[in-house]
């Protein structure tokens, strides 16, 4: 009896200093993980990633938050890309701008190159990108976990 009030006592400890990891925190780690390859922004519903090559941006992707599947986005490891697909196999949730030929096209996907990244870290940015997601699709929805 003793033995279940102390466990009772420590899990309460334990979840009190818990705490949320934030849209903010998710973008912070994202950015941190991809250095300046790819630069996400949220605003609104919408995710903006931005390609860089050096420091020239050669391709920006938006995607309406509300069409990217947060249980689909996974590694694919013959693109060495993280994957994050829209809720509908059909659906062209992501506007690709290609900057150098000037061409806007929409996609049922967009893929983010993890080149040079440890199996650790990319593993965290699909739990990463998921949370972002999701948090937007499920209401309450609250990781208390780190990515990594």
């Amino acid at each position: 009896m003793k033995a279940i009030f102390i466990l009772i006592i420590l899990f309460s400890v334990i979840s009190i200093n818990a705490q949320e990891v934030t849209n903010e925190q998710t973008i912070k780690y994202i950015n941190g993980k991809l250095k300046n390859n790819c630069v996400l922004e949220a605003k609104t519903n919408q995710l903006i990633l931005q390609f860089y090559k050096g420091k020239e941006m050669y391709r920006q992707d938006k995607a309406n938050v509300y069409g990217l599947d947060p249980d689909k986005v996974s590694y694919k490891a013959e693109e060495n890309a993280i994957i994050l697909y829209c809720l509908e196999p059909d659906d062209e949730c992501v506007m690709r701008w290609i900057f150098k030929n000037n061409v806007k096209k929409t996609y049922s996907r967009s893929n983010i190159s993890v080149e040079n990244l440890d199996e650790k870290s990319i593993n965290g940015l699909v739990k990463a990108f998921s949370h972002l997601i999701k948090t937007y699709h499920v209401p309450d929805y609250k990781l208390y976990e780190y990515f990594e």
